[in-house]
């Protein structure tokens, strides 16, 4: 995925500077930080490509589980690549988007006691549908500074590969619960440079 992301990025960024078409831009999304490419279709109409995240945490618990001790190893891991088209209805900055979303975000988490077994927390869908609105306001010279909130159309899922029925069971219970939010909230707050 980082090597299609790196193609995203540079072909959008490999357009000749004279066009006055492409932007480049750093900034922070809920997943984590952003960099992106955008490239100007027409005056209404942009394509933007985002590497997201690149973010893992870690960390090392002991819980007792039903009685029983268990040593847990968790990761949390934030990621993407989106790519969406931007349409400005009006004159103004204001920008409606949608496009796709391939995620390479989960919480996993390796439990050692009196049996072993791993856990993650993941998206549904790996590639999932995008909405969202925002605004891009240009300042300076060819400097701009944007905003978006939306959402990624996919519900948050659980596995495991125990086989104990009482773990199962409370897996089951996890995703119930997870299927009642559908979709992922995303918001991202994005400075570039247009040239």
């Amino acid at each position: 995925m980082k090597h299609l992301a790196c193609i995203a990025i540079l072909g959008l960024a490999a357009t000749p500077a004279f066009a006055q078409d492409v932007s480049i831009g750093g900034g922070l999304t809920i997943l984590g930080p952003t960099i992106e490419g955008t490239y100007d279709l027409s005056g209404q109409v942009d394509l933007r490509g985002q590497l997201v995240g690149g973010v893992s945490l870690s960390d090392t618990d002991t819980v007792d589980i039903d009685g029983r001790d268990y040593t847990i190893d968790g990761t949390i891991s934030f990621g993407g690549l989106a790519l969406v088209g931007d349409y400005y209805p009006t004159a103004s900055g204001w920008r409606l988007s949608g496009g796709l979303f391939v995620s390479n975000t989960s919480l996993s988490a390796n439990f050692d006691g009196p049996e072993k077994f791993d856990a993650d927390i993941a998206f549904k869908n790996e590639v999932a549908a995008m909405l969202t609105t925002g605004y891009r306001h240009g300042f300076g010279e060819n400097w701009y500074v944007a905003g978006d909130i939306g959402a990624i159309f996919s519900e948050l899922e659980a596995s495991t590969d125990n086989t104990d029925p009482a773990v199962l069971d409370e897996v089951d219970q996890l995703n119930e619960d997870l299927s009642d939010l559908p979709v992922v909230p995303y918001l991202s707050i994005t400075l570039g440079y247009r040239w």
